[in-house]
């Protein structure tokens, strides 16, 4: 388990709950091993244990790490964006490259519709049309 990831980060902050209302968070920050993909988790700072930093972690990094047996993926970016009510959400970013290698796109999932399918059915539709643009 842990050495597929490692924890690099840990510190307390505020987040807003879409306006005036704020919470004491502790931000969590993962590395997976095997591709360097960095994520965060954001836990309510009343109550924090370390246990629920663990299963996370290591549940993030089997979803994140899986996304590179589809083909073509060559990266994997977790971010976040603000929404229309100004709440964080989390998105994933699937970099995947041509067949030949020699193109690149990717596509931007917001982590809520993150499944493997999903993700293998945009990259896959992705790489098509990169491969026709290649032959074109």
């Amino acid at each position: 388990m842990a050495k597929d990831w490692s924890i690099v980060a840990q510190y307390p902050d505020v987040e807003t709950d879409g306006g005036t209302v704020a919470r004491q968070v502790m931000v969590v920050g993962t590395l997976t091993a095997a591709h360097g993909v960095y994520f965060e988790n954001r836990y309510p700072r009343t109550g924090f244990k370390v246990s629920q930093a663990t299963n996370n972690s290591n549940g993030y990094t089997i979803v994140f790490e899986n996304l590179f047996t589809i083909a073509g993926v060559d990266a994997v970016e977790w971010g976040q964006k603000l929404n229309s009510a100004n709440q964080l959400q989390d998105y994933v970013t699937v970099y995947y490259l041509s067949t030949s290698g020699d193109s690149v796109n990717f596509v931007e999932v917001p982590f809520s519709q993150l499944t493997q399918q999903h993700v293998a059915d945009l990259v896959s539709a992705g790489r098509k049309q990169l491969d026709a643009g290649e032959a074109a």
